[in-house]
């Protein structure tokens, strides 16, 4: 078995540690969110994100291949229907089983300095706008440790060249809708509460 990619995200986990730590510690000289309990407020992002997010990816993507292949969903549709649904729990298990492990632990840090920047984020944290873009920018650690660590293996387990890229821009989708969705749909994280701008 190749360790390369663990080894990989324990390198970029421990220089991410690092980075943290630094900048929290000058952190701790601006105010604090005014937002009430924003801590629980964050673990609930991670919670929501490593979970809710995998689930409604898997959903599109299981459903939009059923579509897809309309001519056996129109012949058979119950049964077209019933596979679907044992894939998307299926699937969605798995990758939700995965999300937690590998998605919670690296993302921790980077989502608290985000909601302990939320009052200086402007409108990349008081608006919906403003959210997409950020949970895009948000996205973009988890996808270069993800290419970094499956670019450096060998054929069929690793990426190179345009699937690498495929692969990149997959895992950068999947992460950017999973930290928006929880978002965009749970009151208590909405846009402008990191800000104080929204419900405390």
């Amino acid at each position: 078995m190749n360790d390369v990619p663990v080894s990989v995200a324990w390198i970029i986990a421990l220089a991410l540690a690092v980075v943290v730590a630094v900048c929290w510690r000058a952190l701790r000289r601006l105010p604090q969110p005014t937002t009430s309990r924003w801590h629980w407020r964050v673990v609930g992002w991670i919670a929501s994100a490593a979970t809710l997010g995998p689930l409604i990816v898997v959903t599109i993507w299981v459903l939009g291949g059923t579509l897809l292949r309309w001519r056996t969903l129109l012949a058979d549709p119950g049964q077209t229907l019933a596979r679907a649904t044992a894939g998307i729990v299926y699937i969605g298990g798995i990758a939700v089983l995965v999300s937690v492990l590998f998605f919670m632990l690296p993302y921790a840090p980077v989502l608290f300095l985000w909601a302990r920047l939320g009052p200086h984020l402007g409108r990349l944290e008081a608006s919906r706008a403003g959210i997409a873009l950020s949970a895009g920018l948000l996205a973009i650690p988890g996808t270069l440790a993800s290419v970094a660590a499956y670019g450096l293996l060998d054929a069929p387990f690793g990426y190179a060249g345009t699937e690498l890229l495929k692969f990149g821009g997959t895992i950068f989708v999947m992460v950017t809708i999973s930290l928006l969705v929880p978002r965009l749909s749970i009151p208590g994280i909405r846009a402008g509460v990191f800000a104080g701008t929204g419900a405390g």
